[in-house]
């Protein structure tokens, strides 16, 4: 069975393409059911992702591009700077594209880690483990909070020529059915 895109309300057909990447990358990336990271995992659906944007080319729909605080292109991938990418910079998973190639939307892929996975340590150091539930996309919709990403996207879009006017979105793995 194939998993597609099936949010809870109308989107554009931008945003149903990019869900139907998410959700085929979603259902198709293996793991080791033994030896699982959910950070591991994750990063490697968002290359999947980034692999089917770039392969099939949807009409209008761009991938991964990282920006400086200042709203400049940055050249490669979030995970292609080691240590880590420059301070302050945001990488919005994919994007919706106006007639003229620019931004209009940005998107956040957001997948439910699978049940049983290293997740992470609690306050006291003991270790987490994925429940398989939940929402993924919670920590991004948070509108509060001047770094969440919903707002590092938000002022990113009002830096960029033409400004990107609307709201960007977080796309959960749970809208894949």
């Amino acid at each position: 069975m194939t998993l597609v895109y099936q949010p809870s309300e109308p989107v554009s057909p931008e945003e149903k393409v990019i869900g139907d990447i998410m959700c085929e990358c979603h259902e198709t990336t293996g793991f080791d059911p033994g030896d699982c990271d959910c950070k591991d995992i994750g990063n490697a659906k968002h290359e999947c992702c980034e692999r089917a944007i770039q392969n099939k080319k949807p009409a209008n729909v761009g991938g991964e591009q990282g920006y400086t605080n200042k709203g400049k292109k940055l050249s490669g991938s979030k995970n292609s700077y080691v240590p880590a990418p420059p301070k302050g910079s945001c990488f919005p998973d994919a994007c919706s594209l106006d007639s003229a190639g620019k931004p209009k939307k940005f998107y956040d892929f957001k997948f439910v880690c699978p049940k049983g996975c290293f997740f992470g340590f609690d306050k006291n150091g003991k270790l987490k483990y994925s429940s398989g539930r939940g929402s993924p996309g919670g920590d991004f919709m948070i509108k509060g909070g001047r770094n969440s990403q919903f707002n590092r996207y938000k002022r990113l879009g009002k830096k960029l020529k033409p400004p990107v006017t609307e709201d960007p979105r977080a796309l959960e793995s749970s809208a894949c059915k």
